[in-house]
């Protein structure tokens, strides 16, 4: 399933509820999703539904599996990568791969607008990677 508004909302108050039932009871999140886009590459939400949702991964106490059942495209991919080391899996034939970040088009731009528009994905692309790396150890 998409990481689409409906979905990360109920995530997220899951992961809260489960988390006042004991913050030492694990956690495990099964992962078969393309992200916030469709298979085919249409967008289907925002960037802030996979922060949202691995902002309070990491809020929660409680240890979180997570595990790859298939596909874990863009954010589902970041949402696997924020398992607690040691309890991250991915069955044998699932796949799991980052996206490049998403850019306008450009159409008639100025070349600053441009270079400005060029600069904010980059630095986004960064500090995606950064949190990945942080989470991942």
């Amino acid at each position: 399933m998409q990481l689409v508004p409906a979905v990360t909302e109920l995530m997220v108050a899951e992961l809260l509820y489960l988390e006042k039932q004991g913050a030492a009871l694990p956690i495990e999140m099964l992962i078969n999703s393309s992200g916030t886009t469709r298979q085919d590459g249409e967008i289907l939400a925002f960037d802030s539904e996979g922060i949202a949702l691995t902002s309070t991964m990491g809020f929660v106490k409680n240890p979180i599996s997570t595990v790859n059942m298939g596909l874990a495209v863009g954010w589902s991919a970041v949402v696997l990568g924020y398992g607690k080391k040691g309890l991250r899996k991915s069955l044998p034939h699932s796949l799991a791969m980052l996206q490049q970040p998403r850019v306008p088009p450009t159409g008639q731009r100025q070349a600053i607008e441009v270079h400005i528009k060029w600069r904010e994905v980059l630095d986004y692309k960064r500090e995606l990677l950064r949190c990945l790396s942080l989470a991942t150890g």
